[in-house]
């Protein structure tokens, strides 16, 4: 693992996250059914709350 990913995370903008990006990540894997938080975490429960934390910003990012 990055020495740095914790602090990348934590410190994390969802303010940066440009509506071409939120476009794309809604096309190519929001919009699929088995990724979200119960199925992911299901196969890994490191990945499971990545997803969740992910959903998030891109929802704060969508207001």
């Amino acid at each position: 693992m990055r020495e740095n990913f914790i602090p990348t995370i934590v410190n994390f903008s969802a303010d940066e996250i440009s509506e071409s990006i939120c476009e794309k990540m809604e096309k190519n894997y929001m919009s699929n059914p088995n990724l979200n938080y119960e199925m992911v975490n299901r196969a890994s429960l490191a990945c499971g709350p990545m997803v969740k934390w992910a959903i998030a910003q891109l929802n704060y990012a969508d207001m």
